[in-house]
């Protein structure tokens, strides 16, 4: 792993109880221990009794130990895992009222809190803009909510987790080398408006990298996000009619749009340039004055 990397978890519902000595001789950065139970999306599906032993094992040796809401009933739990120590996490549909889930988490004492929504959600977005705290993880899972997990270091989020390596089939982690390469991080420039690439393969485009080094040799306060979407309507009506990025401090400026969304993209701008109304698709949207213009 590049140096640059202060974390390391092990997923234990995945790869078992590694060794924790073991891993301080080839990974110098702390150590997180997480037993992710199947209500969580993990593996974990044993007694309660199994998992409380395995938890408390882990905090003799572990720099981190993650902890789920229904460890929280566990006094004897809690007292082998140290303040200093927990890293209280929640996974699950974030259209609930996420303020109040995290209020019922921060009823005890934690290093971080850790809240995962899933799909496209962005209300975990919306919980790091309002609260303004610097001990929350929080953002949405899956290839559809990469971006959420991007963004979220920007409004303060201060763990962004990724895979080691493309060789887990269970997990839907993006690549650390990705982060890195794609978005430079862990370092964050300033970011005053996002451009991004719509479609259902924006995951795979090369178009951030491209553009976000562009925008850090430039000095140039911007970020290019990959938008995976399975609809084109439903991600403007959610995401560009709501102007969810403007109330997150980041109005979204441009978009490249791919196929098969090309006609869709014409049918959102209030301005069509000639070769658009003659080609009846539109590649890219500029956003000027309020107004959208459609161009290719």
């Amino acid at each position: 792993l590049p140096d640059s990397i202060d974390w390391l978890e092990v997923r234990a519902d995945i790869v078992g109880d590694l060794n924790s000595e073991w891993i301080r001789n080839h990974f110098r950065g702390k150590q997180l221990y997480s037993l992710r139970s199947r209500q969580q999306g993990g593996l974990f599906e044993s007694s309660l009794e199994e998992r409380f032993d395995r938890l408390s094992n882990a905090a003799r040796s572990y720099d981190l130990v993650e902890i789920e809401e229904r460890d929280l009933s566990c006094d004897r739990l809690l007292s082998a895992i140290p303040t200093h120590k927990r890293v209280i996490a929640w996974h699950g549909d974030a259209f609930l009222n996420l303020n109040t889930r995290f209020k019922q988490l921060a009823a005890v004492p934690a290093l971080f809190y850790k809240l995962v929504g899933t799909a496209k959600e962005f209300a975990p977005l919306l919980l790091l803009k309002s609260l303004k705290r610097r001990d929350i993880i929080a953002y949405s899972d899956g290839p559809l909510g990469f971006w959420t997990r991007v963004l979220a270091a920007h409004l303060g989020a201060p763990v962004v987790f990724g895979d080691a390596s493309s060789s887990s089939a269970t997990t839907t982690q993006p690549l650390i080398s990705k982060l890195i390469d794609d978005f430079g991080l862990p370092s964050l420039g300033s970011v005053t408006r996002i451009y991004g690439i719509v479609g259902d393969k924006a995951a795979q485009s090369l178009s951030p990298r491209l553009h976000n080094a562009a925008y850090r040799a430039s000095d140039c306060a911007a970020l290019f996000m990959p938008f995976q979407v399975d609809s084109f309507s439903e991600f403007w009506r959610e995401a560009i009619l709501t102007k969810l990025c403007d109330q997150l401090g980041f109005p979204i400026a441009g978009l490249t749009v791919t196929s098969p969304h090309k006609e869709a993209a014409t049918l959102v701008a209030q301005t069509l340039t000639p070769i658009v109304r003659l080609s009846d698709g539109a590649n890219v949207l500029l956003r000027a004055n309020g107004y959208w213009k459609a161009e290719t």
